[in-house]
């Protein structure tokens, strides 16, 4: 378009270069009638139109003309459907608007160079001369703006469609100006990556041995502090095999508190069967800064044991302290009583205060397991939440000890009898702790229950089986692994499949905000 005409009047338009962008609107003897600023990539900045001040201009995503302003006040703004109707307007009308484009003052079409679109229709006024292939499918209808997306696409020349806008699903909102903003979904992404489990020692420049010799041995190669021993049944982390340090720096997230690191270190070590039995002279030498003085003498627990439980054992030992609520005789006494006179909405109190009151009393011991294998803290204490408040562990031996009498307890069937505050089959845990449950021995599964009616080898023990089943469905390390969806995914596996595993991930889903609140500290 070079110029309109009506009646005697006329107006002509000069472009910006060889663009397609309005620069000046002149009368007919040539007097200028508007001025349009805009930035290197075509962008509207300000507009001077009649004998009005020259104003600001702000652009929504979409690039349509939605406020005019001075240095101190907003002088008119105009609101669009994603089609272009206009749905409010306030002060004046300006010349450019939908997709910052020249509408006709007198039909309202909006110019799009090859050729005129009605707002509000999601269509153009004649048919487009380009033959476009028909993927996606909206091009094959050659009359349709922006493939009847117009809250990501744009038409600038009126026959093809282009997607400027970043919709913020690569981490940034772009409008057609240029011009992005990281989202904050975004920067919380990048910042759970950049300190998730391992990052450093995985993407870090590294310290050589030499290095951490002239600091004193205080720093890993990863280039952050060793680990504080918790008590001295823990080796010291140079004495350690090479497997176990790589394998501590490999889950080191700096979000830990040095206390949590400390109880991680000691877990990663009794993992990989290294403990200390006496003090007596032996000295590690590190690189050419010869860092020495560490002393002891490494042993191995030959016991039978796997090395995922010898793991969970020693996590319990580290959270021994740690004591929450136990469902007692009196408490089972009180639910019977309220189950059995039709009270049940008591007994399901009583229920879900235990439940709360456990996890909160745990709240440390989950948040440790969830940080060793990497899986959302929340994730684990909501299944723990669906999990509790279920038989005593009194109830649990009392069960065994009548299969023993019958005498099938190592039959399949046993191995489908749960244990623990977190409910969970022997089987299943034995696969978790790295077992072949079918050569299962009476004294690895004896240990195995033990482990499950500890309650903080239990939360341990489902930690592991959590990140059992995301690695299943999941082979990247960053915390994109852990969406929503995905979380969802593994909380139902967590229960099986079928409708009543839907469910049960639903509510494990709907109770992230409680859960949040009784993990958190207080």
């Amino acid at each position: 378009m070079t110029s309109r005409t009506k009646g005697t009047s006329q107006q002509r338009f000069t472009y910006s270069g060889l663009s397609n962008d309005i620069s000046v609107i002149a009368d007919g003897s040539g007097a200028i009638q508007a001025k349009y600023g805009r930035d290197v990539a075509g962008g509207l900045l300000s507009m001077h139109e009649g004998g009005s001040l020259a104003l600001a201009v702000m652009n929504d995503l979409h690039g349509d003309v939605v406020a005019t302003f001075t240095g101190t006040a907003l002088v008119d703004s105009t609101a669009y459907d994603p089609f272009g109707r206009i749905t409010h307007t306030s002060g004046t009308k300006r010349s450019l608007g939908y997709q910052g484009e020249y509408t006709d003052p007198d039909s309202g079409k909006v110019n799009m160079h090859a050729r005129w679109y009605q707002p509000g229709t999601g269509a153009f006024t004649s048919r487009d001369d380009w033959t476009l292939t028909p993927d996606p499918s909206a091009q094959a209808n050659r009359y349709t703006y922006a493939n009847a997306s117009p809250l990501t696409g744009i038409d600038p020349t009126g026959h093809e469609t282009i997607n400027p806008i970043n919709d913020g699903t690569q981490g940034y909102i772009c409008g057609v100006d240029g011009i992005c903003s990281e989202t904050f979904v975004h920067a919380q992404w990048w910042s759970a990556y950049v300190t998730s489990p391992g990052y450093d020692y995985y993407n870090g420049p590294g310290f050589s041995d030499e290095e951490i010799g002239r600091l004193g041995g205080k720093y890993m190669s990863n280039g952050r502090l060793v680990p504080k021993k918790t008590d001295n049944q823990v080796i010291d982390f140079w004495l350690a095999s090479k497997e176990a340090q790589n394998d501590f720096m490999s889950k080191y997230t700096p979000t830990l508190s040095n206390k949590s690191l400390s109880i991680m270190w000691a877990v990663t070590a009794a993992y990989h069967n290294q403990y200390v039995e006496v003090v007596e002279g032996v000295c590690v030498k590190i690189g050419d800064g010869g860092v020495c003085g560490y002393s002891a003498t490494i042993k191995s627990a030959n016991d039978g044991r796997s090395a995922m439980h010898r793991a969970a054992d020693e996590f319990a030992r580290q959270w021994a302290r740690v004591k929450g609520p136990v469902w007692s005789d009196d408490i089972a006494e009180l639910y019977i009583k309220f189950k059995l006179g039709g009270a049940n909405e008591k007994a399901e109190k009583l229920v879900q205060s235990f439940k709360r009151a456990w996890v909160h009393a745990y709240r440390d011991v989950i948040k440790g397991a969830a940080a060793y294998f990497g899986v959302p803290a929340l994730i684990l204490a909501g299944v723990a939440f669906e999990e509790l408040g279920g038989d005593p562990n009194w109830f649990d031996t009392a069960k065994r000890t009548a299969k023993e009498a019958l005498g099938f307890f190592w039959n399949k069937r046993d191995l489908t009898t749960s244990f623990g505050n977190i409910s969970m089959q022997i089987g299943v845990a034995a696969e978790t702790l790295g077992y072949d449950k079918s050569k299962l021995s009476k004294n690895e599964a004896d240990a195995i229950v033990k482990s499950l009616q500890n309650p903080a080898s239990n939360i341990f023990i489902a930690a592991k089986r959590l990140a059992d089943i995301n690695a299943h469905w999941n082979r990247t390390s960053t915390p994109s692994g852990w969406t929503s969806q995905r979380a969802r995914v593994v909380a139902r596996d967590w229960n099986g499949s079928g409708p009543d595993a839907e469910n049960y991930a639903d509510r494990v889903m709907r109770n992230q905000w409680l859960v949040g609140w009784l993990i958190s500290e207080g």
